[in-house]
């Protein structure tokens, strides 16, 4: 046995190799307490799954202090399998990489990683040392020269670095993330000096952080350089040769590496760029090793090579020449190779010679608490048994994920007079302090012990109140500019102008009338009409979104339509609002129940929530349980996006209704969601009393009468159902609580019905449409909304992959989803040709059970085929875009969407949002042509997608598709068509207008000042050379609203793109110059050179006597011209004397409009 561990098992006469009952956290106890005797020493434990790897890590860092926790790294496994024709994820690259490093400078480390991590060949020893270099601020650099090496090293280029491992080049500056860092870096040369190096937000692209220096790491196992391609082409022919690949296949893949361009798979001939390859012993020999339950990480990595072989013999893409045995190497010769060495232990959960340690599970515990329910009784034999071993002088800590569990489960103990305090510490500093016995700790442990040598217990919350769902958490997204869809415009799309109505974008053009140089957005109207709009007043125009797919009718300039369009949109926004205001009134004078407090029993309730709450989450039960605690009845909304966990809060209401008596109605639109609901409630109350029915389609006629009877005499307390509840027949003994999901999509008599029974109880509506940002606070204090914006915590990231269709790949994802006992949805989205699709992926994969499910199939047909699907009758469900929402399966977790360059960036979130919802790696697969013949702006859509992989990742464009259905649906009203007739950014704005008046504020009509003032006012294409970023800019230039903003806006494109040159410093004045006359309420302002000329609105608050006092000041420069004119002749500096007068115009005006 190793000497590190010579201190906590006890000794034998002869060298022990195994050490058998060490299991859950127990392990993460022992590596604590070796690391913290022998914090200079390296220590690799080899675990049979990366799940398995990431608890261990996990359990370690309950024991030791944030110092240790530093050096804590997981060597993760590649997210795709070869001869796939995918890439390897950058960020798990490069995790990879730095962890080898690590290694090979002899680092002190705790390295964890699943057997399939270590039998992947790694590059050679001598790799890492010769490519990894920094650079840092004050060093000489050939900025041309370090453009290439960032090439060789695996980087791409990129017109903005918003992903890892791109770069982008403009004038003296580069920009480039390299995937091991958080952020993306700016470099910044002065000739061939670097004078700053900082980094800045991907969102944003504002610099944020000076860095001193920055290590460059290659971001793949090879470099591509000309010196290894070279070498890689002579083993290519050879291996080329050798498996009989055809002249044509050969000649295209060698041409790709000759000329050095990337393309999906390449990481698959990494070791033809390198002499020889190294294994993962030779990057630890000075380590300890542990390996967890060798036989079953043979089992894993066996399964895994198999399916690999199987993928080689199958596949027809280009990778299929390189053998297996060249990428990897079996496990068995990895564990010959470590058992040779002094420094390795083998750890088995079995207890059985040789070595067995004195540790016992907590398994009873469980049984202890479900069998107490009433709440009396609650938890009173698990506290009998925690006072015999405080009695026995045993330590314990109880492990909780949160504050607000720690708490619940104290309130739970206190009553036997069991005193525990919540520790902001880990274990082992605690074990020190004798005061304390019994303690909660926060943190996760895969599974409690309690190891009675060491006198100590460590219980988990998972072991008291069931398994928690463990979703890992992801980083949170960069912030970003509000998402205004403008980058991704393309020709062809359509546009709204406030005044004119909606148009075809017809691109940016460049235009000169005399003097007046600048961009210009092309509208093209019906009839051929044109409209060329200056860039400065890009602020009229929004993209246009509609509520549904269709294509919008185009305006005629001038024409009448548009107008009448305007007022009759207006007039509904003035009803709607009156009836917000209505509602609210009406509420304020009806008297409701309050329900008693919570007990025991609603403690014990929401501590088995089998997740953690989100804070809005937790600030939406908060608000609920507030409703229900007054007399006033509630009528609450709660928003969020799907698996947000909305119907976690209902649950908890409901639960607090029941405890009263009282019973409990949940209504939703479909059959499905009443199927979803009712299994959802019946497994989270099975450990209550509640007694659950359900009223729908999969209820015969004689148990709907039997279920109906039972409500009538109060012995269902929670009744779900369709429209069926709101019908006159269903009575209840005493309903107190009503639960409406998904309001908007019932019919107008539905919605009637329900206003009538939301005024007699009290209501909850729960809505997976967004409420539009801009309207959360117009509508705060009209109606009560609970809004929750945060994903839930931990939950798995959805590993998003886009690439050409290919059996192969289609093959191996739903044979890796089945064998872990998954299911897949795969997405083809033409009825017409969904069943060939159908019949080839049957000769794909015989072996898997596949349903088809489509909009054109009857609603009893697809509803079985949906609630089979539900009970995994069927592996895979091929359907259209009909399971955008609907049923929630948590054992679905690959979806796979056949030509996913023809939907909408909106539609595909939806869409990969229906898995990545249980405690399993999700994957998104999106098929694109292989011909290659998807667009531009497909591909950009794409791979932005497969950017935001964390559900809630800022994806702003989606969110904002989806606050359309949100919008006009506030009292379960549909909007849809005013929507599409202005479109969803314009019909928000009058939204706001309206409310804002029937509160009392002032509105008055916007201006939008014409300027016509003699020069070049632009963006160069030189200065900003991505015409996306470019419109963007001009976009977000025209919605400023004060000098300050616009100034702010000026530091970030110097930051961003250099020096302002002299036509960019001109449209900064023009921008201001509009800010200006806006709040003058000027008309226009025009310049021909010598004087201005300023043209006033009727309300232009403008007091004469003030303006002549100016005028006497300015000494004949400054004149009034009737009827409405301003003069004005500057002596010097034209615009600058302009913004002058201009400023102090605003600061005398008295009464200027808000």
């Amino acid at each position: 046995m190793s000497s590190v561990f010579k201190n906590i098992f006890p000794q034998e006469n002869k060298p022990i190799r195994t050490i058998n009952g060490l299991y859950g956290s127990a392990r993460g106890y022992v590596l604590a307490k070796a690391w913290e005797e022998h914090p200079q020493h390296t220590f690799v434990v080899i675990l049979p799954t990366e799940t398995d790897a990431q608890a261990l890590l996990d359990d370690v860092a309950l024991f030791l202090p944030d110092k240790y926790r530093q050096r804590f790294f997981l060597f993760p496994e590649l997210d795709v399998a070869p001869y796939t024709q995918m890439d390897p994820d950058v960020i798990l690259q490069a995790r990879r990489l730095e962890v080898m490093e690590r290694l090979l400078r002899k680092e002190p480390s705790l390295i964890v990683a699943s057997a399939q991590a270590v039998i992947r060949r790694l590059p050679p020893l001598s790799f890492l040392g010769n490519t990894i270099r920094s650079i840092q601020k004050g060093e000489l650099l050939k900025r041309d020269s370090f453009l290439e090496e960032l090439l060789e090293l695996g980087y791409e280029e990129s017109p903005l670095v918003d992903e890892r491992g791109t770069l982008a080049k403009r004038g003296a500056l580069v920009d480039f993330w390299p995937p091991h860092l958080a952020s993306p870096v700016r470099l910044e040369l002065e000739d061939e000096l670097i004078i700053s190096l900082r980094f800045f937000h991907p969102g944003t692209q504002r610099s944020k952080e000076d860095i001193h220096s920055v290590k460059l790491h290659p971001l793949r196992d090879f470099l591509y350089s000309e010196k290894t391609r070279d070498q890689a082409l002579q083993k290519i022919r050879i291996l080329a040769e050798r498996s009989e690949m055809p002249a044509s296949e050969r000649r295209s893949l060698t041409e790709q590496i000759r000329e050095r361009i990337s393309f999906p798979g390449l990481d698959s001939f990494f070791h033809l760029f390198h002499e020889t390859t190294s294994t993962f012993n030779d990057y630890t020999s000075h380590a300890t090793v542990l390996i967890d339950e060798p036989h079953v990480g043979e089992a894993h990595t066996t399964t895994f090579l198999t399916s690999l072989r199987s993928l080689v013999e199958t596949s027809q893409n280009r990778e299929r020449i390189v053998p297996v045995e060249d990428l990897f190497l079996p496990f068995s010769e990895l564990i010959k190779h470590f058992s040779s060495s002094e420094e390795f232990l083998e750890i088995n959960t079995l207890r059985s010679a040789p070595q067995t340690l004195s540790l016992e599970g907590n398994t009873e515990l469980r049984a202890l608490v479900e069998k107490e329910s009433s709440s009396d009784r609650m938890l009173s034999s698990l506290r009998t048994k925690i006072k015999t071993w405080l009695a026995e002088e045993h330590r314990i800590f109880i492990v909780c994920h949160t504050d607000v569990q720690a708490m619940r489960l104290a309130d739970l103990l206190q009553s036997d007079n069991l005193t525990a305090t919540l520790q902001h510490e880990p274990i082992l500093p605690l074990l020190s302090r004798s005061s304390l016995q019994l303690s909660f700790v926060l943190g996760r442990a895969s599974k409690g012990f309690r190891w009675y040598d060491q006198k100590l217990i460590v219980i988990s919350e998972e072991e008291l109140f069931g398994t928690k769902k463990l979703r890992r958490a992801t980083s949170a997204p960069p912030p970003s500019e509000p998402f205004t869809s403008f980058s991704e415009l393309a020709e062809g799309d359509y546009l709204v102008h406030e005044h004119h109505g909606i148009a075809r974008f017809g691109g940016l053009v460049h235009l000169s009338f005399g003097k007046e140089v600048g961009d210009y957005l092309l509208l093209s109207y019906l009839g051929d009409d044109k409209l060329y709009l200056p860039v400065y007043r890009m602020n009229l125009v929004q993209r246009y979104i509609g509520a549904g797919e269709s294509f919008p009718l185009l305006d005629r300039l001038g024409g009448t339509r548009w107008k009448s369009i305007q007022k009759r949109v207006r007039q509904e926004m003035q009803s709607i609002a009156k009836e917000i205001l209505k509602i609210a009134a009406e509420r304020q004078l009806r008297t409701g129940t309050a329900f008693p407090p919570p007990d025991e029993s609603y403690e014990a309730f929401s501590a088995a929530f089998p997740y953690d709450e989100t804070p809005d989450q937790e600030r939406a039960i908060q608000d609920v349980m507030r409703d229900m605690e007054t007399t006033q009845p509630m009528d609450r909304l709660i928003c969020g996006d799907v698996g947000y966990g909305k119907t976690e809060v209902a649950m908890r209401a409901a639960m607090r209704a029941t405890m009263a008596g009282k019973q409990v109605a949940v209504l939703v639109p479909t059959t499905i969601l009443a199927f979803q609901h009712f299994e959802t409630f019946t497994q989270r109350f099975q450990k209550t009393p509640a007694t659950i029915e359900m009223i729908s389609r999969f209820r015969s006629t004689r148990e709907q009468i039997e279920i109906l009877e039972k409500v009538k005499k109060g012995s269902v307390d929670i009744l779900i159902g369709t429209h069926r509840l709101l019908q006159k027949d269903i009575e209840f003994r005493d309903l107190g609580l009503l639960i409406v999901d998904e309001e908007q999509r019932f019919g107008v008599q539905h919605k009637e019905r329900l206003k009538k029974l939301k005024a007699t109880v009290e209501a909850l509506s729960m809505s997976a449409t967004p409420i539009p940002r801009t309207l959360n606070f117009s509508l705060m204090g009209m109606r009560d909304i609970s809004i929750i914006n945060t994903p839930p915590a931990n939950r798995q990231s959805i590993a998003t992959h886009v690439a050409p269709f290919d059996e192969n790949l289609i093959r191996h994802a739903i044979r890796q989803e089945i064998a872990r006992g998954g299911q897949i949805f795969f997405v083809h989205n033409r009825v017409e040709t969904i069943g060939s699709l159908l019949r080839q992926l049957k000769t794909i994969v015989p072996e898997a059970r596949i349903a088809m499910g489509h909009g054109q199939m009857n609603e009893t047909e697809l509803e079985k085929v949906m609630v089979d699907f539900y009970h995994h009758q069927y592996d895979v469900l091929l359907c259209t875009t009909i399971i955008e929402s609907g049923l929630d399966i948590p054992n679905a977790n690959t979806i796979i969407v056949h030509r996913a360059d023809m939907l909408g960036l909106s539609q595909l979130y939806q869409l990969r949002g229906r898995v990545g919802r249980s405690d399993r790696k999700a994957y998104a697969y999106l098929l694109i042509p292989a011909d290659g013949t998807t667009t531009a702006i497909a591909k950009r859509r794409l791979s932005a997608l497969a950017r935001f992989t964390a559900l809630g990742s800022g994806f702003q464009i989606a969110m904002h598709d989806l606050e359309i259905r949100g919008a006009g649906n506030l009292l379960g009203r549909d909007q849809s068509g005013h929507i599409a007739d202005v479109g969803y950014e314009l019909y928000i704005k009058l939204l706001e207008r309206t409310i804002r008046t029937y509160r009392g504020e002032k509105d008055f009509s916007e201006i939008d000042p014409e300027l016509h003032l003699s020069m070049t006012a632009l963006l160069p294409q030189n200065y900003i050379t991505d015409d996306g970023a470019r419109l963007e800019m001009y976009r977000r230039l025209s919605n400023r609203r004060t000098e300050d903003e616009v100034d702010m806006l000026a530091e970030e494109m110097i930051d961003r793109f250099g020096a302002l040159p002299l036509e960019v410093k001109n449209l900064i004045d023009v921008m201001n110059i509009k800010i200006f006359a806006r709040e003058l309420r000027l008309l226009s302002v025009s310049f021909d050179g010598t004087r201005f000329n300023c043209e006033c609105d009727s309300s232009t608050p403008i007091d004469p006597t003030i303006f002549l006092k100016l005028q006497s000041k300015h000494q004949g420069t400054l004149k009034l011209v009737p009827p409405n004119h301003i003069h004005f002749h500057p002596h010097a500096e034209a615009m600058e004397s302009l913004k002058s007068l201009l400023r102090e115009l605003l600061s005398y005006v008295t009464a200027r409009p808000s």
